[in-house]
């Protein structure tokens, strides 16, 4: 499923931010994965997404989302297929949630995939229609692409915070993701880099990176994921590790010390 997306490029009333890439980083470039196969089991999944506890969720071809343990034992399962194909969000392992792009509905799920909510995106009197939605504990982050603001909402879907439009860009992009992390709102865009916000939703700077698919951040860490390149920047010093993956690979998630693969055929966990 392709997102229907637009985003910006902030140009306007904001300093020009200086962040060399990663080819320019003298990044050292590991044209292998890491040796350590901790499991690998079989999977018909179209996608791949993991909690800080190591249970890994993924979507079937029939759009069942699944929870398994690491060794691919599958735990928990839910499925409602009126809505097409979900994009997950494990940060919270007690509040699974998944945006149905098809419809702008999100559905948050609880630690033993049971129905917590579910909210219509859609209504007139509440949002636009959205592009990504993140999770941050009792709260959602989405892009709302008609009104070109970034929205938290809480989970009736009442708006709680809207950042500024910046529609005056007059720039679309591409935004395929959006989470909280340690402080900082990560808008990944792949036509024009992560853009980065406090919690205010105050901007901060753009990470000019183009055709990012995945993007993660882990403490200083900020994980990155460009074509068959995953990228690892400590963003304290500005150091860049590269992992070349496998053409095979279909989607990637990282933990703290785990390496998520999805193939079209299996799963492989690796050591970090």
């Amino acid at each position: 499923m392709v997102l229907r997306v637009a985003f910006f490029i902030l140009v306007f009333q904001f300093a020009v931010y200086s962040f060399e890439l990663p080819e320019t980083q003298n990044a050292k470039l590991k044209t292998f994965l890491p040796d350590t196969v901790i499991a690998s089991f079989k999977t018909n999944a179209i996608a791949i997404t993991t909690d800080h506890l190591n249970n890994i969720y993924l979507v079937t071809r029939d759009n069942t989302i699944e929870k398994l343990d690491m060794t691919g034992n599958v735990l928990r399962t839910f499925s409602d297929k009126r809505y097409g194909t979900p994009v997950l969000d494990a940060s919270n392992p007690m509040k699974l949630v998944a945006f149905y792009d098809d419809y702008d509905v999100v559905i948050i799920l609880d630690n033993t995939l049971s129905l917590i909510a579910s909210i219509n995106l859609q209504r007139p009197d509440q949002l636009d229609p959205i592009s990504v939605v993140g999770a941050s504990g009792n709260a959602l982050w989405l892009y709302d692409r008609d009104a070109f603001r970034i929205k938290r909402i809480d989970e009736t879907g009442a708006v709680t915070m809207s950042g500024d439009d910046l529609s005056l860009s007059g720039v679309i992009g591409h935004p395929v993701a959006v989470i909280e992390r340690g402080g900082r709102v990560y808008l990944s865009d792949s036509s024009q880099g992560i853009h980065v916000f406090d919690t205010y939703l105050n901007y901060e700077k753009t990470i000019p990176v183009q055709g990012v698919k995945y993007v993660e951040v882990i403490g200083q860490r900020l994980y990155y994921r460009v074509g068959s390149v995953l990228y690892d920047t400590d963003v304290r010093l500005f150091e860049t590790t590269s992992i070349t993956l496998p053409a095979e690979v279909r989607q990637v998630s990282i933990q703290k010390d785990r390496l998520f693969l999805l193939y079209d055929t299996h799963v492989e966990v690796r050591a970090l």
